[in-house]
């Protein structure tokens, strides 16, 4: 069994997506997250169109004013 940075548990890691997500530290800066999340939560960041899908794509985010 192996737990997932979204909290859930799967049985075997083809179970997950590792993903890459917009995110913000405590004082409210930009930050990029790197997770592992079953597919169910990788469908909900998709629809919260918080999804990078590539590390260019993160860097413009991030260092965006």
């Amino acid at each position: 069994m192996y737990h997932l940075s979204c909290g859930h548990i799967v049985d075997s890691m083809d179970n997950s997506v590792a993903v890459t997500l917009m995110d913000y530290t405590k004082e409210g800066s930009k930050a990029v997250a790197y997770k592992n999340v079953c597919c169910f939560c990788f469908q909900e960041y998709k629809r919260e169109n918080t999804v990078f899908y590539s590390d260019n794509d993160a860097m413009k985010w991030l260092l965006n004013a």
